[in-house]
């Protein structure tokens, strides 16, 4: 991979012979080894509300080999290490750190995840209710009830707007119980945990040989085509496809459905006083780096003399603004520009309005010259950025570069962005 002139780490990338990715990186500077992997499916893959979410639970709770459920966190926990996992509309991340004695004992258990995990009866009865209690905590977050608010503008049939987390209704009582919630789990686990779309990367002081020489064989026994599960009915296969089918489409019209403008009242639980506004766009993923929502963000979100910022904090309405992508996917991408408001701006926020608006006014009346300008001067800051960069912690580069890798190659994925 390209790296920064900066960086004073070692890199290596390998594409296994089953199809999946690994990042290798030699980092002399810390005791620490983090590894993470990251699946290319989420919840927009959802045959009904949480089960990308729940498979993510389960396949922490024993596998063939190491069947025994708290196998895991117990080498987790000895190694004075942590680990989490997250699942987002399109990416399923699992990641761990220890200390690097640690690794050779944790890395194959850590691999059968995505072998051959058992997903037990047990396991699942009792994995739904912390499902639950999960999704109990974040109706009590702010961030979470304002995603749910901006789900539910969304026309009926897409994918954003699937209730990603799931609980014990969704999963397992609206299914029909912990069997039928089974045969869901293991179809999915089949379908979609593919050694061809994984992209794993792995950090920690070993040189890159013997990281190579202790990786390689443990995830290239992950498989692509694996046997279908005898007892698994045709209704779940179905219903998995037609997710499948629906999450993989690109011609589907964009997500929100609403009049040319929409006005939300939102009462928070915490005291705050913000501004969200949100405008859908064409679709920018595919463009990477040369999306003009770089430029856009770049230009909304300056701070300095001149700026939209600076006429609203002048004019006391404003005590920050921030913006950026909030949505990015194959169909359509929703950029946010969010205002922290004073007292007096939460009272005229009508007047913060028009003066964002006003300076949207000015962007569209800009020349072509003075975008290129702009433009060439956003990617020169992130050059020098690039350049100057200081590596960060193994654990957060592990699991951000396995994410990265499923949308840029192995060549740029340590510029990306940059």
């Amino acid at each position: 991979p390209t790296q920064s002139p900066s960086d004073w780490r070692s890199h290596r990338s390998l594409l296994l012979s089953n199809g999946l990715t690994l990042l290798l990186t030699h980092d002399p500077s810390t005791p620490k080894s983090s590894c993470a992997l990251t699946v290319p499916v989420g919840a927009s893959s959802d045959p009904f509300p949480g089960l990308a979410h729940f498979t993510e639970h389960m396949c922490f709770l024993g596998s063939d080999l190491y069947p025994v459920e708290n196998t895991y966190k117990k080498l987790v926990s000895s190694g004075a290490g942590s680990s989490n996992a997250s699942t987002s509309m399109s990416k399923t991340c699992y990641k761990f750190t220890v200390d690097d004695k640690s690794l050779p004992s944790i890395l194959p258990v850590f691999s059968r995840f995505f072998a051959s995990p058992t997903f037990t009866s047990s396991g699942t009865g009792r994995e739904v209710q912390a499902v639950s209690s999960e999704d109990s905590k974040n109706r009590t977050s702010d961030s979470r009830r304002r995603l749910q608010v901006l789900k539910s503008l969304c026309r009926p049939g897409c994918t954003f707007k699937n209730f990603s987390t799931g609980n014990a209704s969704t999963i397992v009582e609206g299914q029909g119980g912990v069997e039928r919630a089974r045969e869901f789990l293991r179809a999915f686990h089949v379908r979609h945990y593919r050694a061809e779309g994984m992209k794993c990367v792995l950090h920690g002081p070993r040189p890159l040989d013997e990281m190579e020489e202790l990786a390689v064989g443990l995830f290239e026994q992950v498989p692509n085509d694996r046997p279908t599960p005898s007892d698994v009915s045709s209704s779940v296969w179905s219903s998995i496809d037609a997710a499948s089918s629906l999450a993989l489409s690109r011609h589907m019209k964009s997500s929100l459905e609403t009049p040319r403008s929409t006005y939300l009242v939102y009462k928070p639980l915490r005291a705050m006083k913000k501004l969200y506004m949100l405008f859908p766009l064409p679709p920018q993923k595919h463009k990477k780096d040369l999306a003009s929502t770089r430029l856009l963000s770049f230009l909304v979100g300056h701070e300095g003399k001149g700026s939209c910022f600076a006429r609203l904090q002048d004019s006391g309405l404003a005590t920050s603004l921030s913006s950026g992508t909030r949505v990015e996917d194959d169909n359509e991408t929703l950029f946010q520009v969010e205002v922290g408001l004073t007292p007096s701006g939460e009272g005229r926020w009508l007047d913060v309005l028009k003066v964002v608006f006003g300076y949207f006014k000015v962007l569209r009346g800009a020349g072509k010259e003075d975008l290129a300008r702009l433009w060439d001067e956003n990617v020169r800051i992130n050059e020098i950025g690039f350049e100057q960069m200081t590596p960060g912690g193994g654990y957060a580069y592990a699991a951000a570069m396995s994410q990265r890798l499923v949308d840029y190659d192995t060549e740029e994925v340590l510029r990306a962005g940059d």
